[in-house]
């Protein structure tokens, strides 16, 4: 009787197992890829992931966005295993990284940069950085104490919130770590681009993208940058992708996915995609600058 029951269960965990699905494969180009990223850099790096996905239609992309801080909070709180943000983490990040126990893998995908903006009525030739990280920090409150501009009445900072990646660069590349005076805060930086071009008292710091489409009334400082060390030969530099690339834009920053799966899988897919010639001339169409620059190889035929 015991040995007719055991025969029964056998025959029904055998049926169970091969109506059961199998298992799929999750691999780098195949599987659910699911990514928290940095508001300012939502449309670029999903176009990215659809690229991603089109070329291995293995792969489930699922992209959203929130501001910077939060977006690593998710990853250190293991609530999402990939995401892409707009600067590396600080000291306090890595910290909780290294005491986590998450095995966590950054790439750098592109540069950035810190563009300054002006009114276009605020006619000034350049500007350096002691004088941006004096404004920003609110040491310097006036027009007419910052060398060079045309303008005396108060200094209109602007920027977006505490929790974007936009803020802690600022503090980072150009205050020095003092806390940022703002005159007020904007949900986007396309936002504060748009309000420099109605506020002659305005500035503000965006990236490179957020200043492709400016308005007419908005222009972009050069900044006086020493670029010989032994001779202290300065220089007007002004943001390009080109004086990006090659470090010589003083207040460049990166955009870095982060990575901690367990295995080896999709979000690692995507972060070697990204580099790739496809990855990377989307992200220089976006008026980011490439980690890796594109090259196309052109064949010379000798007649």
């Amino acid at each position: 009787m015991i040995a007719r029951v055991l025969i029964v269960m056998s025959i029904v965990l055998l049926a169970c197992r091969s109506n059961r699905a199998p298992q799929e494969a999750v691999t780098t180009t195949n599987g659910p890829l699911s990514m928290i990223v940095s508001e300012e850099l939502f449309t670029t790096i999903d176009t990215v992931a659809k690229e991603f996905a089109r070329i291995y239609p293995g792969i489930r992309p699922t992209v959203g966005a929130a501001p910077t801080r939060e977006v690593i909070a998710h990853l250190l709180n293991d609530s999402v295993r990939t995401i892409v943000v707009d600067r590396p983490f600080n000291d306090e990040e890595r910290r909780v990284v290294e005491g986590s126990g998450l095995v966590v893998v950054g790439t750098q995908l592109a540069w950035d940069a810190l563009v300054i903006v002006v009114h276009a009525e605020n006619r000034f030739a350049s500007i350096t950085p002691a004088a941006v990280g004096a404004i920003v920090s609110g040491s310097v409150s006036r027009w007419s104490q910052v060398p060079g501009s045309s303008r005396s009445d108060a200094i209109e900072f602007v920027s977006t919130g505490r929790n974007s990646g936009l803020h802690e660069q600022i503090m980072r590349r150009v205050s020095g770590g003092r806390p940022l005076k703002t005159f007020a805060a904007g949900s986007t930086q396309a936002e504060l681009v748009q309000y420099v071009g109605r506020s002659p008292r305005a500035m503000a710091l965006v990236s490179l993208a957020a200043v492709r489409e400016r308005p007419a009334t908005a222009r972009i400082l050069p900044v006086e940058t020493v670029v010989d060390s032994v001779s202290g030969r300065r220089e007007l530099v002004s943001p390009s992708q080109l004086s990006v690339y090659e470090g010589r834009y003083p207040f460049r920053t990166e955009i870095v996915a982060y990575n901690a799966e367990r295995r080896i899988g999709p979000g690692a897919g995507f972060a070697a995609f990204a580099l790739t010639t496809p990855g990377q001339k989307i992200v220089q169409n976006s008026g980011l600058v490439p980690a890796v620059i594109p090259n196309r190889v052109i064949q010379l035929t000798a007649e």
